[in-house]
């Protein structure tokens, strides 16, 4: 579906960068590099696409491909902590008191998202860390825990009520018009997968049996 969006409008870069994703999991690593780079030539400011880049690049082996990817990504989005906690696995000299004023007005805003507040947490027990200041440490790590399981617990709600809800409704419209097309009844199947610890909240098949 993506590969179709392409076609339909070549200078998608969100399906570019979504197709990616798409080969990155699959780890097919050679061409999730070539669709990322195409974002990026479409839109230079493609903060998220360098942010993909750089996991594929440290998943390769390339540190420092990944820390100038990581970079670029800040450059063009400073306010994202998580490009800023990647990025501090390959240059540690950016723990310094200037990041942690911009982590602690970052995440005083009360429009922070729980993905800054997360990353934030974990930069602030980095910087800790850096300093030899333990008991200070496990409280950001604890925190930092905390909100990125909340965060977790928020998507797998928003998927739950997706999977139940809207779903059903989309295929039974779905159903409607290639009955009304066809004359024949469809009848859609729909398989949900339960949690598991390190993987993806929710999995959904879904399959159609025409009768």
């Amino acid at each position: 579906y993506y590969e179709k969006a392409i076609e339909i409008k070549p200078n998608y870069a969100d399906a570019y960068n979504n197709l990616g994703n798409s080969y990155k999991g699959l780890k097919n690593f050679e061409k999730a590099i070539t669709y990322y780079e195409k974002a990026i030539e479409i839109k230079p400011n493609y903060a998220d696409a360098y942010n993909n880049l750089g996991r594929i690049y440290t998943e390769l082996g390339d540190f420092q491909k990944a820390r100038n990817c990581y970079e670029q990504a800040i450059k063009f989005q400073p306010s994202n902590l998580g490009y800023f906690y990647a990025l501090s696995h390959f240059k540690k000299e950016i723990l310094n008191p200037n990041l942690r004023n911009s982590i602690e007005k970052i995440i005083n805003d009360n429009k922070c998202t729980k993905s800054n507040m997360t990353y934030g947490n974990y930069l602030l027990a980095s910087c800790e860390n850096k300093e030899k200041n333990y008991e200070k440490e496990i409280d950001y790590l604890i925190k930092a825990h905390a909100y990125y399981f909340e965060s977790k617990k928020e998507k797998f709600t928003e998927e739950i009520k997706y999977y139940f809800n809207v779903l059903p409704n989309i295929n039974k419209l779905i159903s409607l018009k290639k009955s009304n097309k066809n004359h024949h009844k469809i009848n859609p199947i729909f398989i949900i997968g339960v949690p598991r610890c390190g993987s993806t909240l929710v999995e959904k098949v879904i399959a159609s049996g025409v009768r």
